[in-house]
């Protein structure tokens, strides 16, 4: 039997759960943060520099630096790219199938990060 449960919080958020033949579906997210741990444009980083994930999960990458940056598929390239991305800026990128995606920034090449799609 299908039915969709429903479970309000505040009157201006409802979430929404799809409950199909007993098995719930909730959209898998995982957060990266773009950072700075240090002084210099050298010292800025992907934190995690390395996620495992599910397939079909989201991964949203937030620019809490002050400087900008991009989030650049390397292997294989061509599948994503955020652009420049200023100070509180997000990207996000659904990784719908298994594989292994590096990634750096445009702007600065010595960050590199590394989505694990298993």
């Amino acid at each position: 039997m299908n039915k969709v449960v429903i479970l309000a919080g505040a009157a201006s958020a409802l979430a929404v759960v799809l409950v199909v033949a007993g098995l719930a579906y909730i959209p898998k997210t995982v957060t990266v943060e773009i950072g700075n741990e240090g002084t210099t444009p050298d010292a800025a980083l992907f934190r995690p520099g390395t996620v495992n994930v599910q397939p079909r999960t989201t991964v949203i990458w937030k620019n809490t630096d002050a400087s900008t940056h991009t989030v650049t598929s390397t292997v294989p390239t061509g599948v994503f790219d955020s652009g420049v991305m200023g100070p509180r800026e997000e990207f996000e990128f659904m990784f719908a199938t298994e594989g292994t995606f590096d990634y750096y920034c445009k702007v600065h090449p010595i960050m590199l990060g590394k989505v694990v799609v298993q």
